[in-house]
C-alpha cells in the first residue's frame, strides 16, 4: 500500500482544497510555515491490523488510519477548512486513489477543537480510517 496519508493528500489536492507543499503537508513532524494559514497536515496513525485469509501469507485487506489537522490564525478559517476536508473525505466508498482501491474512507468523528499550536494558531481536526484491498 502506497500510504493512506499520501492518498488523502492526493484527494484533497485533486479537489483543489489544498496545494501540496504550500498549505498541505504530510507527517506529524512537518515543517509548517509560520503564516496565518490555513495549513492542513495529515499524519498517518496506527490503524488496525489487516485481515487475513486462510492459507495466505499476507493480509488481503489493510485498515489504515490518519489524523487531519488544520492550523489557522483565526478559528473561523481553521473550522471552515477542516469542515471542507471532512465533507470531501468522509463517506467515500469503492474508490480508486492512484493504484490503491479503497472499500471506504470515513471520519471517526466530526471536526473537533485541538487547542492552540506552538505558533499560537487555532487547531481543528478529525481522525480518518479506511479499508483498502492489498
Amino acid at each position: 500500500m502506497r500510504g493512506f496519508m499520501v492518498d488523502l493528500l492526493t484527494l484533497l489536492s485533486q479537489a483543489s482544497l489544498v496545494t501540496l507543499g504550500q498549505d498541505a503537508f504530510g507527517g506529524a513532524g512537518s515543517d509548517v510555515p509560520g503564516g496565518d494559514g490555513p495549513y492542513t497536515v495529515i499524519a498517518q496513525t496506527g490503524g488496525l491490523a489487516g485481515l487475513y485469509q486462510h492459507s495466505e501469507p499476507g493480509p488481503w485487506l489493510e485498515r489504515p488510519s490518519a489524523q487531519l489537522s488544520v492550523r489557522a490564525r483565526t478559528a473561523e478559517l481553521a473550522w471552515a477548512q477542516a469542515q471542507r476536508c471532512y465533507d470531501l473525505l468522509n463517506g467515500l466508498t469503492n474508490r480508486w486513489v492512484g493504484p490503491q482501491f479503497y472499500l471506504y474512507i470515513r471520519a471517526s468523528q466530526p471536526p473537533f477543537d485541538m487547542g492552540i499550536d506552538t505558533a499560537g494558531r487555532v487547531k481543528v481536526g478529525f481522525n480518518l480510517r479506511g479499508e483498502a484491498r492489498v
